[in-house]
């Protein structure tokens, strides 16, 4: 098993299957209908700084799910 970004990275040498008849893509991930996915999470050990929040902001923001699909993944909805 391999992650979405590294499928991404391969240059099309690693193709993701259909699982029946659900095809992988970024839509059936996110409304999890494909079924081979996994979670990501960002954890703090106490309460999130200024910066951490900041940063949690950006990754949720237009901006960071940008970033997060050009390094091949999918981001969470």
């Amino acid at each position: 098993m391999t992650s979405h970004a590294e499928i991404g990275k391969s240059g099309g040498r690693i193709k993701p299957l259909s699982l029946g008849e659900i095809a992988p893509s970024a839509g059936n991930v996110q409304n999890k209908t494909y079924a081979l996915t996994r979670d990501s999470f960002l954890v703090t050990k106490a309460a999130p700084s200024s910066a951490v929040t900041r940063f949690l902001e950006f990754v949720r923001s237009a901006a960071g799910e940008k970033v997060i699909v050009a390094n091949g993944a999918v981001p969470a909805k």
